[in-house]
């Protein structure tokens, strides 16, 4: 007969596995996702235009490329009348403070030098305009800053064969906002390197994670809104 404390584990993890997926499928109805990866062909440019810091390299046979996104739709009537770019600096504090406190990112800071543990406290996130040379949680360098976007490098001394870019930036469609998170990574043919968005339980956490952010981001921006 199972033991009271096998038996008290498997329901827990089956809980928890039940409200995982719940979450995933709740989140996947209110955001849009795409992911695209080459396959010994070019990867279509349309998928990646955005990223201005992407090289063009890497489109090509040359490397074997992941792409993957995540957009949310919101009326501008649902916002503050903070402008836009400002709002945007805030969305991008708020979301990196948030990640910072994910499991990811307490992996990311125990493998991280003690001269970079800072880049993920709450101060210093929230300092940041997410201006070119600005680095978050050890291994996200900014690499580009616009109004209305930031790029960040993704850089992992284990896998030094994998190059990445992680994006969040916002663009007006109408009456709308289009919020959008982008994570793309690439490494070379002849490289013997799996890419964590290939390992289908990375991929899997990266999605909850970029979809999460997203979703509560935005939501965070329309409750600026209604307090304004």
């Amino acid at each position: 007969m199972p033991s009271l404390l096998a038996t008290s584990t498997a329901v827990l993890l089956t809980a928890t596995a039940t409200s995982i997926y719940l979450l995933h499928t709740s989140l996947k109805s209110r955001v849009h996702h795409e992911s695209h990866r080459s396959s010994g062909t070019r990867l279509p440019p349309a998928t990646t235009a955005a990223i201005m810091t992407l090289p063009p390299a890497a489109l090509t046979t040359s490397y074997r490329i992941m792409h993957d996104s995540a957009t949310q739709r919101i009326p501008r009537s649902q916002l503050s009348n903070i402008p836009l770019p400002d709002q945007f600096t805030l969305l991008v504090r708020r979301n990196m403070c948030a990640f910072a406190r994910f499991p990811q990112a307490w992996i990311l800071w125990l493998t991280s030098p003690a001269a970079q543990r800072q880049t993920f406290t709450q101060s210093h996130i929230q300092a940041l305009d997410f201006n070119e040379g600005d680095v978050v949680c050890a291994v996200y360098p900014v690499l580009r800053r616009s109004e209305n976007a930031v790029e960040m490098g993704i850089r992992s001394p284990r896998l030094p064969s994998v190059e990445g870019r992680l994006v969040i930036r916002w663009e007006e469609k109408g009456d709308d906002v289009v919020f959008c998170s982008e994570a793309a990574m690439w490494t070379g043919v002849d490289e013997n390197a799996v890419m964590p968005l290939e390992v289908p339980f990375v991929r899997f956490m990266h999605e909850m994670a970029s979809w999460w952010l997203l979703d509560s981001g935005v939501r965070y921006l329309v409750g600026l809104g209604r307090s304004g």
